[in-house]
């Protein structure tokens, strides 16, 4: 496996955001807009409609999520020389934005179980499954597989 050198690291990076400035910047502003829908939808509406804003809350969590993934791929496609676009925010098949969900909430679920064990371990945990989102997305894997792979990487 490489040895990651922390110079060349920002070396790159920093030759891929002044290479994509506008196009990162782009998708960023797109992605914020988007993701703010929900809340605007939210504000509008009276305060008495209860289901319709659970219903909306509920439909903005899956929305994010779905942009979430397409921001993974989108950073994905820009350091692999994939021919990244605003388009990526959107790219997602069902079964990835499935994937994403679910090993969101088994992250985060363990994660939080990890703190309230007195903090390090929840620590731990989350640098130990910090990889499963872009094993999703770049990989396909499912849940566990990604959970696995990415306790073997950070390890």
């Amino acid at each position: 496996m490489k040895s990651l050198n922390i110079s060349d690291v920002l070396s790159e990076s920093w030759q891929l955001l002044t290479k994509h400035y506008l196009l990162i910047i782009g998708t960023f502003i797109v992605y914020l807009l988007l993701s703010l829908i929900g809340s605007v939808l939210i504000f509008v509406l009276p305060e008495n409609a209860a289901i319709a804003i659970s219903l909306i809350n509920f439909a903005d969590l899956l929305f994010t999520y779905f942009l979430l993934a397409g921001l993974y791929q989108f950073g994905l496609n820009l350091v692999q020389e994939r021919n990244p676009s605003v388009g990526d925010l959107w790219s997602q098949s069902s079964s990835t934005l499935l994937n994403f969900i679910l090993v969101s909430i088994l992250v985060g679920l363990i994660v939080f179980l990890g703190f309230l064990l007195l903090i390090i371990p929840g620590i731990i945990l989350a640098l130990k499954y910090s990889m499963v989102w872009q094993l999703v997305v770049d990989q396909g894997l499912g849940p566990l597989e990604a959970m696995e792979k990415s306790s073997r990487i950070t390890s």
